[in-house]
C-alpha cells in the first residue's frame, strides 16, 4: 500500500499541473476575438480541413502549417497606427543619416544621438526640438531617396541645408502624433537663418559633429527624464525605441533574417508583457540583443566614455536581465543614457501566505464562485501560443476539458466556441466521431 503512496502523488500533481495549464489557456480563448481568430487559423490550414478522417495526422507538420498561415494573415494585415508611425519616423531618419556630412563613423554616432533625442520628443518625453545643418551634393547623390530630390544640374560641391524636426505631442490622441519631418533647401536660395520659427521647438544649429555632441552630453546630463524600466518588457521597449531607435517592424525583419520568424504584433506584445520569464526572454534573448547592440554601441560612443562595440553587448545584455548595473561585467557601469534616464518602481510586496491561500481556494472550490482576479488580461496569438493551445488541445481529454470550463463557469457559447476548436484539433471534421 505504502508503494502506491508515491505513485498516487505523482498522479495528482500531473492532474494538479493540468489543471493550472487547462485554466489559463481556456481564460485566454474565453475571450471570442481571440478565440474566433484561432479558430480561423486552424480552418485555413490543408492538414485537417478534410472530408477524410485522418488520425496519424502529424502534430509537427499541422503545427508548422498554422504558423505558416498566422504568418501570412500577419504579415499581410494593416499595421497599427503607432507600428505606421514608427516605421515613418524610421525612414525619415536612414535619410538623416545618409545626408550628414560629418565623415564615418561620426554619421552614424549623430544618427544615433538624434535618434535618441528625437524620439523622447516625439513620445512626449522632452520638449519639441529641430536640428538644422548643412551638406553637399557629393553626399546627397549617394542615396537614390534624396538623389530624387535633386536637380539634374546639382553639383558635388553645392550646398544644401537640411531639417529634421521633432514635434512633441503635448497631449494629443494617437492620431496627433507626427513622425519626424524631414526638409532639405538649396542654401543659395536662403537669405539668413533657417529654421523652424515657432517658439515650442528648440532649435540646434550643427556647424559640425562637435556640436551636435556638446548639445547631446549637456541634454544627457541634466536631464530630469525618468522612464520606468521595471519589467523586462519594459526594458526591452526602452532599448528598442531609444537606445537601438529602431522600429518594431524593423526588429521583426532583422530577427527573420536570423531564422527567428517574429512579427511586429508578437514584439509589441512582448514590450507590454508584465512576467518575469516573458516569451522574448526565454526564447529570442541572444538575436534580440545581437541586433539592438550595434546601434547602442554608437549611440555610447557619443558619451566620451571610453566603451567598445563589445561593452555595449555586455551593458545590453545585463541590463536586459536584471534591470540595474550591480551584475554588469563591465566596470564603467551604466552608460548615462541609460542610467540618467529610467528606473525601477519597487513592487510591493505580497502577502504570500494570502496568495497561496486563495490559490488553493480557487483551485479546489468549484462551489464556490470564483473571484474577480481570475479575470487576468487575454494575450495576444502568436506563434509561441499556437503552438501550446494546439499541444494542450491535441493531448486533453474531452471530460477534463469540461470540468475546467465548468470551473470557470463559462457561458454555453463560450463552451461551445472553445469546444469547436478542442473537435477541430482532434477530429478534423465536424461530422465525425471522436
Amino acid at each position: 500500500m505504502n508503494e502506491d503512496s508515491p505513485k498516487s502523488e505523482n498522479l495528482m500533481s500531473d492532474q494538479h499541473l493540468e489543471d493550472l495549464t487547462g485554466i489559463s489557456y481556456l481564460l485566454d480563448l474565453k475571450n471570442n476575438s481571440i478565440a474566433d481568430e484561432y479558430y480561423r487559423i486552424l480552418k485555413k490550414s490543408k492538414h485537417l480541413n478534410s472530408s477524410i478522417r485522418n488520425l496519424d495526422y502529424d502534430i509537427d507538420n499541422f503545427l508548422k502549417e498554422i504558423k505558416d498561415v498566422y504568418l501570412q494573415i500577419n504579415s499581410t494585415s494593416i499595421p497599427l497606427a503607432s507600428t505606421h508611425i514608427e516605421s515613418m519616423a524610421e525612414k525619415n531618419l536612414v535619410l538623416v543619416e545618409k545626408s550628414l556630412d560629418f565623415g564615418i563613423p561620426e554619421n552614424y554616432i549623430a544618427q544615433a544621438m538624434i535618434t535618441f533625442l528625437g524620439n523622447l520628443a516625439l513620445d512626449g518625453h522632452a520638449p519639441s526640438i529641430e536640428f538644422v545643418y548643412e551638406t553637399r551634393g557629393e553626399i546627397l547623390k549617394k542615396n537614390k531617396e534624396l538623389f530624387k530630390l535633386l536637380r539634374d544640374e546639382t553639383s558635388d560641391s553645392e550646398k544644401f541645408k537640411v531639417i529634421i524636426s521633432f514635434r512633441n505631442p503635448g497631449g494629443r490622441s494617437l492620431s496627433g502624433f507626427m513622425p519626424p519631418i524631414f526638409n532639405m533647401f538649396q542654401s543659395s536660395h536662403i537669405d539668413g537663418e533657417l529654421g523652424t520659427i515657432k517658439e515650442e521647438f528648440k532649435v540646434v544649429r550643427l556647424k559640425d559633429f562637435d556640436d551636435l555632441q556638446k548639445f547631446f552630453l549637456n541634454f544627457i546630463h541634466d536631464t530630469d527624464i525618468q522612464i520606468d524600466t521595471k519589467t523586462k518588457g519594459q526594458r526591452l521597449f526602452f532599448a528598442r525605441r531609444y537606445l537601438a531607435g529602431i522600429s518594431q517592424v524593423s526588429l521583426s525583419k532583422q530577427l527573420t533574417k536570423k531564422g527567428r520568424n517574429v512579427s511586429s504584433r508578437s514584439i509589441g506584445n512582448w514590450e507590454e508583457s508584465n512576467d518575469d520569464e516573458p516569451l522574448w526572454f526565454k526564447k529570442y534573448f541572444s538575436e534580440v540583443n545581437q541586433v539592438l547592440y550595434e546601434p547602442l554601441a554608437f549611440l555610447i560612443f557619443g558619451e566620451k566614455g571610453g566603451w567598445s562595440d563589445t561593452d555595449a553587448y555586455g551593458i545590453l545584455n545585463d541590463w536586459l536581465i536584471y534591470g540595474d548595473s550591480k551584475e554588469n561585467r563591465n566596470e564603467l557601469g551604466l552608460p548615462q543614457v541609460i542610467k540618467n534616464f529610467t528606473f525601477i518602481k519597487t513592487k510591493e510586496i505580497s502577502n504570500q501566505r494570502k496568495m497561496a491561500f486563495n490559490s488553493y481556494l480557487e483551485l479546489h472550490d468549484w462551489k464556490n464562485d470564483l473571484p474577480p482576479r481570475w479575470y487576468y488580461k487575454v494575450k495576444q496569438i502568436d506563434d509561441f501560443w499556437l503552438e501550446h493551445w494546439t499541444r494542450y488541445f491535441q493531448t486533453i481529454e474531452e471530460k477534463n476539458l469540461f470540468n475546467i470550463m465548468d470551473l470557470l463557469r463559462l457561458t454555453k457559447d463560450e463552451q461551445d466556441r472553445i469546444h469547436k476548436i478542442f473537435w477541430f484539433i482532434r477530429v478534423g471534421n465536424e461530422k465525425f466521431k471522436l
